[in-house]
């Protein structure tokens, strides 16, 4: 983020893990953003892979504002990053994009520093630590790599002048503290000084801007309040996550995450209630230690369905997807293929995690996955058998966590974005005709955000209260207190609808069912 010479705030952003576009806003008192726009700085290239790490500068030579990213190819393998940038003057129309810098080897992350006469562009070698080239031009070239200064643990520098010296940001994004800085007097010897510096929770990759306090005034007021506001407590005991919660009969469920630490589990359990306030732990339906033959921990994101009085178990085990089966919602499920249903392949980038498996009115079973990307297979009726090849179908801002209902005749899909570390982990919907998208985005598709005590809040399912046109969330946050992406608790918030069919905003600070209330027995299953 930059701030123009007539104090506008101007933010770029990468999208998503794979794709052609970046992200833009503007904002004049950080409160009150623009409507956000993709730009499609990579549309005329059919092979390129993604656009990661934009950042924006000012070119009084040019007048023009500077934008630059990262992208690599499909075409490529080794993959190959490089840097390309285009120019605008109104963020509305841009100059063709063009290849910036590359200096004979892969590069992300490029941040560009004025100092000493000179711009200095900071980069990480992508295998390597983080360098600086240097040009007498904003616009380049850029020659002359320096020496490493920081090790391969590091990545996304902002440099900025500081005092009578210079400093960088720095995410050390092989380390669970994260956000790191360097100091330098002279842009030669740099020293970690990370111990000096302390960062909020979560912070990462990101720019600094100086900004006025009062401009600032409002947050802190807004912060405050929301932080003295109680949040509601879990609804399951114990760390929980990824909750997946389906309704048969005159019963609710929920398969979750046991979270361990590291995220080293090794089994799922059930639990069940009659009114969404009341939950049972029916036990262990699935340990992979001992279950499976083809992987031993890491089990993740489970999800349940029923299809002709069976049950289909699916799961994520060592970054891959199987599928047990039993003839009840609880109890023991056992392997039906004794192999992955999904593994993880080149040809289909992204880790195979967080399944979801929907059957459409027709009789279509769709099975949803991915992180980093989104991709659909349709499934034999078995089940247990994919229909043809996956379908990418990744919307702008998707991560994982994929959620599909169909209301009024209207797909809605729901994911989450940025890290389940992050307190900005956080819910986001688009809508389609088809279960095969594409997927449309409406304006403002995140409707489940952090507020208060209640971040990294994200990771959910819905349910339906049968017979009724009433709809519940049930999602998870980091733990309260001292909680973080490996100690998380599984919640519930009430979702409705505005007259056009748009998913209102949901409240995490929100109590669902006040002392006394009866919760949402089923009365008609």
């Amino acid at each position: 983020m930059i701030r123009d010479d007539e104090g506008t705030f101007h933010l770029v952003w990468t999208t998503s893990w794979t794709g052609k576009t970046i992200g833009y806003a503007y904002s004049k008192d950080l409160l009150t953003w623009s409507e956000p726009v993709a730009i499609p700085v990579m549309a005329d290239e059919p092979d390129c892979k993604l656009c990661w790490a934009p950042e924006v500068r000012y070119d009084a030579e040019s007048k023009n504002f500077l934008i630059y990213w990262s992208s690599s190819f499909t075409n490529e393998s080794p993959e190959y990053w490089r840097t390309y940038a285009t120019t605008t003057t109104d963020f509305k129309t841009f100059s063709k994009s063009r290849l910036f810098f590359d200096p004979g080897h892969s590069q992300i992350d490029a941040s560009i520093l004025e100092a000493q006469g000179n711009f200095y562009l900071f980069y990480k070698h992508s295998w390597q630590g983080n360098r600086y080239a240097v040009s007498d031009r904003l616009a380049g070239p850029y020659t002359n790599s320096s020496p490493m200064i920081t090790n391969d643990e590091w990545e996304g520098a902002w440099p900025m002048r500081l005092g009578e010296g210079y400093v960088a940001y720095i995410d050390r994004f092989k380390s669970r503290d994260r956000m790191g800085l360097w100091r330098s007097k002279d842009l030669v010897k740099w020293e970690n000084v990370s111990s000096q510096a302390k960062f909020p929770p979560g912070t990462l990759h990101g720019s600094v801007v100086e900004v006025e306090k009062q401009l600032l005034d409002p947050f802190f007021k807004a912060r405050a309040r929301d932080l003295a506001i109680e949040p509601p407590r879990p609804i399951l005991e114990g760390f929980t996550a990824d909750p997946h919660a389906v309704v048969f009969d005159d019963t609710y469920y929920v398969y979750p995450t046991s979270d361990k630490p590291g995220w080293q589990t090794t089994d799922f359990s059930c639990w069940s209630s009659k009114d969404l306030i009341h939950w049972k732990n029916e036990g262990v339906i699935l340990d992979v230690t001992k279950d499976l033959s083809w992987a031993k921990i890491r089990a993740w994101a489970p999800a349940m369905i029923r299809r002709d009085g069976k049950y289909f178990f699916y799961f994520c085990a060592e970054q891959k997807i199987g599928v047990a089966t039993n003839s009840a919602p609880m109890g023991k499920f056992t392997d039906a293929l004794n192999k992955p249903l999904i593994s993880p392949s080149r040809e289909y980038p992204g880790q195979a995690i967080d399944p979801f498996a929907f059957i459409d009115d027709d009789g279509q079973a769709y099975l949803y996955y991915g992180q980093g990307n989104l991709y659909a297979c349709k499934l034999k009726p078995d089940m247990i058998t994919l229909d043809g090849p996956p379908k990418r179908m990744t919307p702008r801002g998707f991560n994982e966590g994929i959620f599909v209902i169909k209301r009024n005749g209207l797909y809605y899909f729901m994911w989450s974005e940025n890290d389940a570390r992050d307190p900005r982990y956080q819910v986001a919907y688009g809508t389609s005709k088809s279960p095969l998208g594409p997927i449309e985005l409406p304006p403002d598709n995140v409707i489940l955000q952090r507020r208060g005590q209640s971040v990294g809040t994200a990771h959910h399912s819905v349910v339906q209260v049968p017979g009724t046109a009433r709809w519940y969330m049930i999602y998870h946050r980091h733990a309260i207190p001292d909680g973080n992406g490996y100690t998380r608790q599984t919640c519930l918030a009430e979702m409705e609808f505005d007259a056009e069919g748009r998913i209102k905003k949901l409240d995490p600070l929100k109590m669902v069912f006040p002392p006394g209330s009866r919760g949402e027995p089923i009365s008609n299953p």
